[in-house]
């Protein structure tokens, strides 16, 4: 790219990264520090989509869009960006590394056919590592998350495991001697990014030669489904080509029923991108001998004794035509009070995530997001807490106990939010922010403890 040219000069070029519709010449760098964050870049767009759905589905009376489904698939995210933060440096500086180390130096960053080797590579390696994530327990563990929503809406797209990121950045190491760093971080996010707008109910079958060639929103639907039919399918990213090369793709045929084989209840975050790991750990130390044990790590999640490797297809529950979906949500009150606590959490994690912020203030503040967070999911969930051993209830509380819980997390939070005043201030502007944060704080402290108090109310 001409250094005095920009990504948002070219026509449309906006729109296009939504599906990969851009050419080498207007995202081609001679170093990985030029390439601009296209994820970032791709978010109004995001929202904007998501806005037409939700009009385009209530219209045409096709998806299901639902506030706490929705807001839990954005909490999701928003977790997996703060994690994220912490591993990038650490990714990237691998990714160097290897590259400088064993680089082939006749393979040159700002090379068309480069640029297209690299596209083909980046998909088929997002494939195996896609494919993986289904058929070895211990990275199906970091996945599961995003196939635990019984919707299939845009925002499912957003909904991720926080560590995800380790295991695929995994299987792209190996290729760092071939894929010059500004062309991988290109194909990186354009990939992330084309999977998006797949993620919808909206979107019909394409002519066949697009659904031939490209991972489509019909081929991504059956990915998403639990129906015994669409196991272990369609695990492309940008082309659907590699499915059919290595027999794992499937059409859309039945009516699609999304969500984990076994459905989750609940919209706490940290339960959620725990669930599995807990499940397979149990696993694994059941089992009577040391092979086994590694069996049940490595092996896919259906897999037990006298099995195959990824379990038998035969044994795949089918759909319970009476199953219904968990749509657990407190009063209107209540709704409100974790809708906008989300959005002043979120808002404020994305707007200081890019800023340059000290180790204090950043650790302090991604404290606060991950405790915030936590606690509205469990509100979401609105049914008493639980402490079970080996299955076995052995202490239950109220979801009144939920709500003291909360005013003591906002407790905490006013002074987390003190201390921040005190010792981290270094701008007017940061002495507003933080002023506001704390009378927010301060106001839904006196919410919930008003709450708590009114034991009749809460219910």
């Amino acid at each position: 790219m001409n250094g005095t040219e920009k990504p948002h000069e070219y026509p449309l070029f906006g729109p296009r990264t939504l599906f990969y519709l851009v050419l080498p010449s207007e995202t081609t760098f001679k170093s990985h520090e030029e390439v601009p964050d296209y994820i970032d870049r791709a978010v109004p767009y995001f929202l904007s989509l998501l806005a037409l759905e939700v009009v385009i589905g209530t219209w045409r009376g096709v998806g299901r869009f639902r506030l706490n489904d929705s807001l839990s698939n954005l909490i999701s995210s928003t977790l997996m960006r703060l994690v994220g933060w912490y591993l990038k440096s650490t990714q990237l500086w691998l990714y160097l590394y290897l590259y400088e180390r064993f680089k082939v130096p006749w393979i040159r960053p700002d090379s068309t056919l480069v640029w297209i080797w690299a596209f083909l590579l980046m998909d088929l390696m997002y494939y195996w590592f896609h494919r993986a994530s289904h058929e070895i327990s211990v990275v199906w563990a970091v996945h599961q998350m995003h196939h635990s929503s019984e919707d299939y809406n845009l925002s499912t797209a957003l909904r991720q495991g926080v560590v995800q990121p380790l295991f695929s950045w995994l299987f792209y190491l190996p290729f760092a001697p071939v894929l010059p760093p500004p062309v991988f971080f290109v194909h990186y996010q354009f990939n992330t990014v084309y999977q998006f707008w797949i993620h919808t109910e909206q979107v019909g079958k394409l002519p066949w030669m697009v659904e031939f060639i490209f991972n489509t929103a019909s081929h991504h639907r059956v990915h998403h489904g639990r129906n015994p039919y669409c196991i272990a399918t369609n695990y492309g990213g940008t082309l659907i080509i590699w499915d059919r090369l290595f027999r794992t793709f499937q059409a859309e045929d039945e009516k699609v029923s999304y969500g984990l084989v076994s459905p989750v209840n609940s919209w706490n975050p940290i339960y959620l991108q725990t669930l599995y790991v807990r499940d397979m750990v149990r696993k694994a130390s059941g089992q009577e001998t040391w092979g086994d044990c590694l069996r049940a790590l490595f092996y896919g999640p259906g897999w037990h004794r006298g099995s195959p490797r990824t379990g038998r297809r035969a044994e795949i529950p089918n759909i319970d035509p009476k199953h219904r979906v968990y749509d657990a949500k407190p009063a209107n009150r209540w709704q409100f009070y974790i809708l906008l606590k989300s959005a002043v959490m979120i808002g404020l994690f994305i707007v200081t995530n890019e800023k340059e912020l000290s180790v204090q203030k950043r650790v302090a503040l991604h404290i606060a997001t991950v405790i915030t967070l936590q606690g509205l999911g469990q509100l979401m969930d609105h049914k008493p807490g639980e402490l079970r051993s080996g299955g076995v209830v052995i202490w239950r509380c109220a979801f009144q106990w939920q709500v003291w819980w909360e005013t003591l997390r906002c407790t905490g939070l006013i002074i987390l939010t003190l201390t921040y005043m005190c010792k981290w201030t270094e701008s007017r502007q940061e002495e507003v922010i933080a002023v506001a944060l704390l009378a927010f704080q301060i106001a839904t402290t006196i919410f919930a403890l008003h709450s708590a108090l009114g034991k009749s109310k809460t219910q």
